[in-house]
């Protein structure tokens, strides 16, 4: 009597701790995908572009994610500091960089801690300089340097689509996110295209 009393008992508190894992496991689900819907972080691939990043996930269906990246800089060199071949003298230059993405995510399932992803996005990466200065370039049949006068302006953009699959892994606050896939990409000057696979990750904090 005593033994199946026993074994009864053992049963119960079993069974409840499947309850309580089930029941944590659904709340933890809840939690996490709703109520964390906001990401800021950085992100960086071939179809999504890179940089800081800002993803918005709407009633755990699907989510759009923005990556943008600015950067310039400005050289000034000074007079007369010539100090070997090809250096730069007298003048400026002006060189920017920029990559602004935006990409569409669909949530197909999930597991706790795991989203499993379909992606569709694109991106333009453009490059600019301008530049005005002397460049000392040794002449050979002078034997000699020359100052020759550099100027010009320069544009350079390409635009990438794309699309694959991928996961979101997500711990406390913090997002991770992995996604292979293929794209194609349009050089806008020079008309050139490609394509290939591409790779796309990211971090962010969740809010």
């Amino acid at each position: 009597m005593r033994k199946i009393v026993g074994v009864l008992l053992l049963l119960c508190v079993c069974s409840f701790a499947d309850d309580d894992n089930d029941t944590s496991q659904s709340s933890y689900s809840k939690v996490t995908t709703e109520r964390y819907s906001n990401y800021v972080g950085f992100a960086g691939g071939l179809t999504s572009g890179y940089g800081l990043s800002f993803r918005k996930w709407i009633k755990n269906s699907w989510a759009y994610q923005v990556n943008f990246f600015p950067f310039y800089r400005e050289y000034k060199y000074p007079d007369e500091q010539y100090s070997g071949y090809y250096d730069i003298d007298s003048g400026y230059s002006h060189e920017g960089l920029g990559s602004l993405g935006l990409t569409f995510l669909k949530n197909i399932a999930e597991a706790k801690y795991l989203r499993f992803l379909l992606y569709a996005g694109g991106n333009l990466n453009t490059q600019y300089r301008k530049y005005d200065y002397y460049e000392s370039r040794y002449d050979y049949s002078r034997s000699e340097y020359d100052n020759v006068r550099q100027k010009g302006r320069e544009f350079k953009n390409k635009i990438t689509a794309g699309g694959g699959c991928g996961i979101e892994a997500y711990v406390w606050r913090f997002g991770f996110s992995g996604m292979i896939g293929l794209c194609g990409d349009y050089e806008v000057e020079t008309k050139a295209k490609g394509a290939g696979f591409t790779a796309e990750g990211g971090i962010h904090f969740r809010f």
